[in-house]
């Protein structure tokens, strides 16, 4: 038997085989920073939580773009990215301070064909992260 290989027993009394390496590729990582980690630079679409409590059941904007980075937190950063509605209106523009609004309204218009990155907080910011095709 090799060090990679676990023998387990089947119910009938015989036992079989299984390659560790072989099962652990083939099931999905569990661990959410795993998972974005192994797909950085694909394209993403991320769901934000909904400022309007109207809106709850309908969702919040997506903001859709390239995975850039992730942290052990599972922040995210995009580059190249879309959204379906103001970006300042989608994670809080009363969350910035008056002097970066007038700064930052301009980049937080609905998209970025210039290359410039978007950070998004999960929890207070991502309701999911999916992998677009």
């Amino acid at each position: 038997m090799t060090e990679n290989a676990v023998e387990t027993g089947s119910p009938l009394g015989s036992s079989s085989v299984v390659n560790s390496t072989t099962a652990a590729a083939a099931t999905p990582p569990t661990d959410p920073f795993q998972f974005l980690a192994q797909h950085i630079e694909r394209r993403v679409a991320v769901t934000l939580l909904s400022n309007e409590l109207t809106d709850a059941q309908d969702g919040g904007a997506v903001v859709t773009g390239t995975l850039l980075s992730v942290d052990d937190l599972c922040n995210v950063l995009l580059r190249s990215w879309t959204c379906t509605e103001s970006v300042a209106a989608a994670v809080g523009a009363a969350a910035m301070h008056p002097q970066q609004q007038q700064r930052k309204k301009a980049r937080t218009e609905g998209s970025s064909e210039e290359g410039e990155s978007l950070r998004l907080i999960r929890g207070a910011q991502i309701a999911s992260i999916s992998l677009l095709a």
